[in-house]
């Protein structure tokens, strides 16, 4: 087993940058992170065990990543709609 930030954080960064560029309405909001979001909080509901730990909390950052940026998207959206 491999304990580094490092390779954590490329992990999660490789991970959270595959998805590219994204396109949608101008009033559709966060609605595709979130997406994400439930995508990459089941994946950690599976690996609740002491020995995935470290693989879960990634996976919970990357689900973090991706909440921030739907509610970008929803303030965005409330913008554009006034």
């Amino acid at each position: 087993m491999v304990r580094s930030r490092p390779l954590e954080r490329g992990l999660e960064l490789d991970l959270y940058n595959r998805r590219g560029v994204t396109a949608r309405v101008p009033l559709d909001g966060g609605t595709q992170e979130r997406d994400l979001v439930s995508r990459f909080r089941r994946g950690p509901e599976a690996l609740r065990f002491d020995e995935w730990d470290r693989t879960v909390v990634c996976l919970e950052r990357i689900a973090e990543m991706h909440e921030q940026d739907g509610r970008r998207m929803d303030e965005g959206a409330e913008q554009r709609d006034w």
